[in-house]
């Protein structure tokens, strides 16, 4: 017994109907408007999409909800390169004129100090 109802096969079907061939699209269409109406046509619907390797992926992908996934996979993109950049924390700024240090915290509630050449507490840039 499959874990996807029907319903789930006719959704599925309708979303992918658009970027089959045409030769299966003529097939599907039938059957689709045929189990939308109440007939039960989804086995005969399950057989005609996943009998081509291409068209398998792309209803499995429908059934599963994975369509941002596909659009991602087809392009050859299975995620981004290395790792992950830190988010800086608040910078803050020596208040002195003409002054250019900075001072990034990394903990919240880090306290800033103070500027190392002016010995002026820092503010939030």
């Amino acid at each position: 017994m499959s874990k996807y109802t029907p319903t789930d096969i006719y959704r599925a079907a309708r979303q992918v109907l658009p970027d089959l061939p045409e030769a299966l699209q003529r097939q599907v269409e039938p059957l689709l408007a045929r189990g939308e109406a109440g007939q039960a046509t989804h086995t005969e619907l399950l057989r005609l999409l996943t009998a081509n390797e291409d068209t398998r992926r792309s209803f499995r992908h429908a059934l599963r909800g994975e369509e941002g996934l596909l659009v991602l996979q087809a392009k050859g993109l299975s995620g981004l390169p290395g790792p992950l950049p830190t988010t800086p924390g608040e910078v803050f700024v020596c208040p002195a004129p003409g002054c250019d240090y900075r001072y990034v915290i990394a903990e919240a509630g880090e306290d800033p100090g103070e500027c190392p050449t002016h010995q002026l507490p820092l503010e939030e840039e």
